[in-house]
């Protein structure tokens, strides 16, 4: 008979103890889960608002991005149609900021620029319009006449020069507005007291060489028969008794120097053909760095376009385009530069009361050269007087002026021939 084994009360006891410590070693106190929790949080509360910072910096930079292209496109868009108006119909006072105007076009057609309730601006023929670029908060035409740019008018039959200003709205939370000017001068309701009809800049191309000793320019892409195509070459160093347009292609000279070895500028002129080369190369001798553009002009008279011209050379951060002394009305003035290095404000050329054509850069640094361009219109004859560029610091300079002559018969000049594609 099996004998029942009886446990000591120290046994019980030590094994009791055993079970306490166990349970003991394995629980969680409420104090320590307190302790966790508080320690997560400040973790979490330390760290969301690093990601919320990145989150937003990151939507701040698309939204920029996106109101940058919107504003660029909508500006092009409304400079465009705007210049090839045949009449304006209509237009806001220049102090309406949710503004609009109305125009015909070629085809007789009525069309309308203004904001939609959508806040996005649209445009069409009147009746049938469609969102064209947006949200903006601002759509302000300031008009003026040709021979005031001082103060706004909105008489239809005296607009000939338009400024839009738009602020488009930047759809990221923390994302900054960005305001666009466009400006253009209208084709309708030209003065043509003492002249023919307005001659009329158009749009420009570019080009850069970083070094080399060639440069080759597209031809802008609207170009017609007849239009007047100015090319104007910068490059770092003496150039002058090399630098030369295509031979064959009926290009003229305006004027050709340098200053100091420095820095060279020329300046060229023809009329397109009916088969214009779809680009144009301009060569020197010396491996040197470049920066040239072409620029193309309706409105002028075909036998003898341009009606004066002077250079000169400085050094200076505002150095002057000198002045000329035309003799017909309705000229355009056009200031063309070369700077030696790259002291220049991009899409800037300081040119004041003028419109900017250009100003950029040959590349990057060393020994790179700079160039830019505006316009301006003179309605009377005589001395168009200086006109000073604005650089960032002092450089060798090559400025140039011209005066180009309006068609004498107010047929336009040019638009005759096949479009380019």
């Amino acid at each position: 008979m099996r004998r029942r084994k009886h446990c000591t009360r120290f046994e019980l006891t030590v094994v009791k103890h055993q079970k306490n410590k166990s349970c003991l070693r394995s629980a969680v106190t409420l104090l320590e889960m307190v302790i966790a929790v508080a320690v997560v949080t400040i973790v979490f509360a330390a760290v969301l608002p690093l990601f919320r910072t990145i989150q937003n910096s990151w939507d701040s930079k698309q939204g920029s991005a996106e109101t940058i292209q919107n504003g660029r496109v909508l500006s092009d868009h409304l400079s465009r149609n705007l210049s090839a108006a045949v009449k304006i119909t209509a237009v806001s006072d220049s102090s309406v900021t949710n503004g609009y105007i109305e125009f015909e076009d070629n085809d007789a057609n009525t069309l309308r620029y203004d904001i939609a309730a959508s806040n996005y601006v649209e445009f069409g023929i009147v009746g049938d319009l469609s969102d064209l670029a947006g949200p903006v908060s601002t759509l302000q035409f300031t008009c003026y006449d040709v021979c005031d740019f001082d103060t706004p008018i909105t008489d239809v039959n005296s607009i000939r020069f338009v400024k839009v200003q738009t602020t488009l709205t930047n759809p990221a939370t923390l994302g900054q507005d960005k305001t666009f000017t466009a400006q253009t001068y209208l084709r309708t309701n030209w003065n043509t007291s003492g002249g023919g009809s307005q001659v009329t800049y158009e749009e420009f191309t570019e080009a850069k060489a970083s070094p080399g000793v060639s440069l080759t320019i597209p031809t802008p892409g609207g170009v017609s028969a007849g239009d007047l195509l100015v090319a104007a070459v910068a490059t770092d160093g003496d150039t002058s008794s090399s630098l030369a347009p295509p031979g064959s292609e009926g290009w003229t000279e305006i004027n050709l120097n340098d200053l100091y070895s420095a820095v060279t500028l020329g300046v060229w002129w023809k009329l397109a053909d009916a088969s214009e080369s779809s680009s144009h190369q301009f060569t020197w001798s010396l491996n040197q760095k470049a920066y040239g553009w072409i620029m193309r002009f309706t409105g002028h008279n075909t036998s003898s376009p341009i009606n004066a011209s002077a250079g000169q050379g400085q050094n200076s951060s505002s150095p002057d385009c000198p002045s000329v002394t035309t003799t017909v009305a309705n000229t355009m003035v056009v200031r063309i530069g070369g700077f030696d290095d790259d002291d220049i404000t991009v899409d800037d050329p300081g040119l004041s009361g003028h419109t900017p054509i250009t100003m950029d850069v040959s590349g990057p640094q060393p020994s790179e050269c700079s160039g830019g361009a505006g316009y301006i219109q003179q309605p009377s004859i005589g001395d168009s007087g200086t006109s000073s560029f604005s650089l960032t610091a002092k450089e060798q300079c090559r400025a140039v002026t011209i005066a180009i002559a309006p068609d004498p018969e107010g047929g336009g000049g040019g638009g005759s021939g096949q479009i380019l594609p």
